[in-house]
């Protein structure tokens, strides 16, 4: 059996939550692990970015990345 919990972040708070490097949505998520395990379920936690998000891909990256792998 499995859960899914989702975790809706106002902008302004996401980078609290999510942590330096994902650090502590990571804790998190290990944390519901350990209550899943206690619990026979699987625990899952998606992070729902909220609108008008600033975060996105570097175009010039996947581009870079794509020229790449032209063999």
């Amino acid at each position: 059996m499995g859960v899914l919990l989702s975790l809706q972040v106002d902008s302004k708070d996401m980078g609290q939550v999510v942590g330096r490097a994902g650090s502590t949505a990571k804790a998190i998520r290990s944390l519901l692990r350990i209550v899943g395990i206690k619990n026979n379920a699987r625990v899952t936690l998606k992070i729902i970015e909220p609108e008008g998000s600033t975060r996105g891909v570097n175009s010039d990256s996947v581009d870079q990345v794509v020229e790449d792998l032209k063999l």
